[in-house]
């Protein structure tokens, strides 16, 4: 990502970012989310009544509801994960001012998705349920799903291009960012909206705490205590070509250069220690954008707190930048 900028490239080819939506815990928009970035304070909070017996650290947005934000009302039956993603890819909608009345065929929409709609199973959770349970809501297990995130948002947006729905862990939205990319750089769409949306649940926190790989208190990456931080989230952008942004006279937040792809199978859970995976796709990314690794001013790292992930990106960092890595956070 950069600004834009007046190298040789055909416009077409060129693909920018013109609208951005953020809505997470303790900030409801950019706006928000900039002010706590630029406060340093942490969203990230103890919570009694999430778990019986046992507080739980993470990141929950504690008044969550779709009401009194113009959603429609049928997205209040769906997981909290598609209820923010709607939040926020429409806050980016609005940003970009792209119609998309007009050309509702021409927009792509491409989610990324750790757990999809997992957090409707906590259901499960809080009412003891087993499979012999007669109580069992069966739309439950239909809206869960993984693409449901992506169909229910598309839905309520009124999106008839393209829709897609990546689900690669912790690089989920990454990897939809990507695809977005791609389907512009490919003329199958005009605007394409992508990012990313999970909401808590209480399984997947028992999942990572059963691993040992949860910390006592706020994610501290590459520091103490040492583990992850789970919670509530989603962020969106518009992408679109450089022509097209012009040619409508749309603001231009960033000029996104390239990105790199790769996959360790290393370990279901580890990443592989030598942060080949990493090394990989930095190059890839660099490649594509066409500049060297001293023009890199900065990394946004996965940074989740583990030892087994900090060390791997500790050594694929420096392992690319030769012990000279730009400032990184995460």
């Amino acid at each position: 990502m950069n600004n834009v900028n007046d190298e040789p490239q055909s416009e077409c080819q060129r693909v920018v970012i013109t609208g951005i939506g953020v809505y997470a815990p303790q900030c409801a928009n950019t706006d928000e989310f900039a002010e706590l970035l630029r406060s340093g304070r942490t969203a990230i909070q103890e919570h009694e009544n999430v778990l019986q017996g046992k507080s739980v650290w993470a990141g929950i947005i504690g008044d969550h509801s779709t009401s009194g934000s113009a959603a429609p009302e049928e997205l209040a039956s769906f997981d909290r994960t598609a209820q923010m993603g709607w939040i926020a890819a429409k806050q980016a909608i609005d940003d970009s001012q792209f119609n998309l009345a007009e050309k509702a065929d021409r927009v792509a929409l491409t989610l990324g998705t750790s757990h999809g709609g997992r957090s409707q199973f906590d259901h499960f959770v809080i009412n003891n349920c087993t499979a012999e349970c007669d109580d069992v809501p069966r739309k439950l297990l239909v809206t869960a799903a993984h693409y449901q995130q992506t169909a229910a948002v598309a839905s309520m947006l009124n999106i008839h291009g393209p829709t897609a729905t990546l689900s690669n862990a912790c690089s989920s939205s990454g990897a939809a960012i990507a695809y977005g990319i791609e389907l512009l750089r490919s003329g199958k769409c005009d605007l394409a909206i992508t990012g990313g949306a999970d909401g808590f649940s209480r399984l997947t926190f028992a999942g990572f705490s059963a691993l040992g790989a949860v910390a006592d208190g706020p994610c501290a990456p590459f520091s103490e205590p040492v583990g992850l931080s789970l919670g509530d989230g989603a962020g969106f952008v518009t992408l679109e070509t450089l022509e097209s942004a012009r040619r409508r006279g749309a603001k231009i937040y960033a000029e996104l250069w390239g990105y790199g792809l790769s996959w360790d199978a290393y370990h279901i859970t580890a990443p592989e220690p030598s942060g080949e995976g990493m090394n990989r796709a930095i190059k890839m990314a660099v490649q594509q954008s066409d500049i060297t690794p001293k023009e890199i001013d900065y990394v946004n790292v996965h940074g989740t707190g583990t030892r087994s992930n900090d060390l791997a990106e500790t050594v694929g960092l420096q392992r690319y930048f030769r012990n000279s890595p730009p400032p990184v956070s995460g």
